[in-house]
């Protein structure tokens, strides 16, 4: 049941991003202005649902409450905050005209009053923006080359190539930790190949 909730916490996160590149896109094309509204509801929606939705789960599931720590909690009440927040400032005005002037002020430098409530979005925004490279958030980034490049990359290895470089580039690494299968001071090459001819001496 952890699924559906996680999934609508994540899109609204994405669908959060894309409505910011609308926002500033629609500065110089006004049409988008219509699809810039809808996506930034959308986002809210689905960003306060699932983020509320994952921390009920987590507090009332007794197998996810053994395994839940308490910085997982605070990073999904930062996105609560975001999101809820978004959502107040979208039902008050489904046009989010303060939001687009918000970002057109950005790049002209102008000062701008708008209400309290699309102040603190956009500050907990970039608060969350500063912080989140810095926490385990950074997930949403590096999943790609953690994830997706290492298990879903099944092609052969062939010499000689991109790839091929990339792995011997890593492998000429120096080691600077030891540990009982690891000697430090030589390269990850050096250590895989001593531990491949102790494993042949054993063998013997």
């Amino acid at each position: 049941g952890l699924w559906a909730l996680s999934m609508a916490m994540h899109w609204g996160l994405y669908i959060l991003v894309l409505w910011l590149g609308l926002l500033v896109v629609s500065n110089v094309m006004p049409a988008l202005t219509p699809l810039s509204n809808w996506m930034g509801g959308i986002a809210f929606l689905l960003g306060t649902f699932g983020s509320i939705a994952l921390i009920i789960k987590r507090v009332t599931n007794s197998n996810l409450r053994l395994y839940t720590t308490s910085i997982d909690y605070f990073n999904l009440m930062f996105l609560v905050v975001i999101f809820g927040l978004g959502l107040a400032t979208w039902t008050m005005d489904p046009q989010l005209a303060e939001h687009q002037t918000y970002i057109n002020r950005m790049f002209t430098f102008d000062p701008i009053s708008i209400s309290p409530t699309v102040t603190g979005m956009f500050f907990a925004l970039q608060a969350f923006v500063i912080y989140m490279p810095l926490s385990k958030l950074i997930h949403y980034i590096m999943k790609h080359f953690t994830f997706t490049e290492i298990l879903w990359d099944d092609a052969f290895n062939v010499k000689g190539s991109e790839k091929d470089g990339q792995i011997l580039r890593q492998l000429s690494y120096m080691v600077d930790w030891a540990a009982p299968h690891i000697g430090q001071g030589k390269t990850w090459l050096e250590d895989v190949q001593d531990a491949s001819m102790g494993e042949g001496e054993s063998d013997d």
